[in-house]
């Protein structure tokens, strides 16, 4: 179970980056106080020098003595007479002594000399070095806690930004990449985070293809239920409006049969498409004839009703290895395909078959609009229809047919001024196995 995320957070770079500064600030300050501590003593040895000096010089002639401030001194006394300066209130009864020269316990320095008028004292308050050496002190403490906290923040800086990292895949931002920090640790931290990132993106990639195909599937088996589905409709209308028995029992045996054809292609595609595997052609010596003629009864009263004459042409009853399902529904989905061109305002659909070069050509002429020619080849992939009901899928289907045959779809202006569209397969099935079992490639893929 999560835990529940508190209100606000610091950053732990720069939390640990100051408690390092402070830490080394006060090491600083300590060994700097350590430092003033051991120059005490000297300076006290120093000045007290300074002043015995400054004494000697001025009992040559203490009558002259410049001035205390001249002399950089607190006051000048000759025996317990004050020459310069101001006398301070802890200046003790006897100034000096036998050695000539002290520091008092208040700090106070004082230098004697002997003169021809008597004792010359020079008083003297030593300097705030030890200020100084604070401010010394402070200013390092806070340099090297400044520069600390520079450094450790830089240096965690890699694992903010794999935090970072990691919250915008968890946000479902994809392409996340981190760069190298040059430290072996974290480099390898980081090529984590970038290897769990490419696998989510590409696990994504993979769930959107699927999800793609399973679509494009949908929608094929769709298209190849609604065309069959209108035919049966129609025929189920004629059978019960037919009075001669043996027209009845005629359309009863189409409508077995379409319905056998339209599950046997249904159930194809959802055995072998959904799997992710190419379909198998179920390849039988036949001719296309009985084909054509089954398409052409089928669509023949859909055709009258539109105003349109539909009719075989001119066909070879050479055999050849086809999948008699699934190149009856390419027949058929040509020939709605011109029925939808042609629209209400009534035509002619001739359909026919012949021999060419080792193959098998059947063509769906027509006397409609004809295809615009800047369509081009783009007519037989998924998604491109002139039709404003149109779903694309029905040519492209063709197509994919067909190149599983090893074959080919084109189409041209017809002789009777509207299209021609002309499927051909070979007459012999490939000698390669392998291209027997060509892909039904999904439309679109």
């Amino acid at each position: 179970m999560t835990g529940t995320r508190p209100r606000w957070t610091l950053p732990a770079p720069v939390v640990l980056g100051v408690l390092a500064g402070v830490i080394s600030g006060i090491a600083a300050l300590v060994m700097a106080s350590s430092f003033g501590y051991a120059l005490r003593p000297l300076e006290d040895a120093s000045g007290s020098r300074s002043v015995a000096l400054l004494a000697t010089e001025i009992a040559a002639h203490p009558e002259v003595a410049p001035s205390a401030t001249a002399l950089g001194v607190e006051a000048v006394f000759l025996d317990t007479t004050l020459i310069t300066g101001s006398s301070p209130e802890d200046r003790p009864e006897v100034l000096c002594t036998e050695d000539g020269s002290r520091v008092l316990p208040s700090r106070m320095r004082v230098g004697c000399a002997n003169s021809p008028r008597g004792m010359v004292a020079v008083l003297q308050r030593p300097s705030p070095w030890w200020l100084g050496t604070l401010a010394f002190a402070a200013l390092l403490a806070g340099a090297a806690s400044l520069l600390v906290t520079v450094s450790v923040s830089w240096a965690l800086g890699p694992i903010a930004a794999a935090g970072r990292a990691l919250a915008r895949i968890e946000s479902g931002e994809r392409g996340v990449r981190l760069g190298v920090s040059r430290l072996a640790e974290f480099d390898e931290l980081i090529r984590h985070v970038n290897t769990a990132s490419a696998a989510v993106d590409d696990r994504e990639h993979a769930i959107a293809a699927r999800l793609k195909t399973a679509h494009e599937l949908a929608r094929m088996v769709a298209h190849e239920v609604r065309n069959p589905l209108q035919t049966l409709e129609l025929l189920t209308s004629l059978v019960a409006s037919e009075d001669d028995p043996g027209e009845r029992r005629s359309i009863a045996s189409s409508i077995h049969e379409e319905i056998r054809a339209l599950d046997l292609v249904v159930h194809r595609v959802l055995r072998d498409g959904l799997s992710g595997v190419t379909l198998t052609l179920h390849r039988q010596r036949r001719s296309v004839v009985p084909l054509i003629d089954q398409v052409v009864a089928l669509r023949r009263a859909d055709a009258a009703k539109r105003g349109t004459k539909l009719l075989r042409g001119e066909v070879t009853y050479r055999p050849a290895e086809i999948d008699a399902a699934l190149l009856g529904r390419c027949i058929e989905n040509l020939v709605v395909n011109a029925l939808q061109a042609i629209g209400d305002k009534g035509g002619v659909i001739v359909v026919s078959s012949w021999e060419n070069d080792q193959a098998i050509a059947l063509a769906v002429d027509d006397n409609g609009p004809g295809v615009d020619p800047a369509l081009g080849n783009s007519i037989f992939e998924a998604n491109v229809s002139t039709k404003p009901t149109g779903t694309g899928l029905g040519l492209a289907l063709v197509k994919s047919v067909a190149e599983a045959h090893n074959g080919s779809v084109e189409y041209g202006p017809s002789e009777m001024g509207g299209a021609r569209f002309v499927l051909r397969v070979p007459l012999n099935e490939p000698q390669d196995e392998s291209a027997s079992r060509a892909a039904l490639e999904h439309p679109g893929r």
